[in-house]
């Protein structure tokens, strides 16, 4: 019993002296959470669907304009997003109204009946964080 014990007692020094997973450190990783989250422009997770859903074929998934089709596509190929020097009035008015209105590819088509208002500005501001340049501050209110 005496060895059955001294175990016990060594266990539980062992346990008492491991670095332990404290509520201060649950409390650091949900700011460190929140802090990433407050970066990130209104509606990031909305505007990445839609950009996975219907972009990243011609533009890739990094924006790099190295898409599937851009194999296919060509003069002019697909934007490199990520050095896009356009604002966000340029580029909700190419995705809205296509490439063709705004003088630039055909084969980029319009898609103003296709998004809501909100959807239109989370996928910009999704296309926005794709650049490799400083942004310009995002507008981080939801309109109906």
């Amino acid at each position: 019993m005496n060895t059955v014990n001294a175990t016990k007692t060594l266990v539980l020094v062992l346990c008492l002296s491991l670095p332990s997973y404290s509520t201060a450190d649950e409390s650091r990783a949900q700011t460190a959470a929140e802090t990433r989250a407050k970066k990130l422009p209104w509606g990031y997770e909305k505007g990445a669907r839609l950009y996975r859903e219907y972009c990243v074929l011609c533009h890739g998934s990094t924006g790099r304009g190295d898409g599937r089709l851009s194999a296919v596509i060509k003069d002019p190929a697909p934007a490199d997003l990520t050095a896009s020097t356009r604002r966000r009035g340029y580029l909700t008015r190419i995705i809205g109204k296509g490439g063709r209105a705004m003088g630039r590819s055909d084969r980029m088509p319009a898609w103003e009946h296709e998004f809501s208002r909100n959807e239109m500005k989370a996928l910009v501001n999704f296309v926005y964080s794709l650049r490799s340049i400083p942004m310009q501050p995002a507008n981080n209110t939801e309109e109906e």
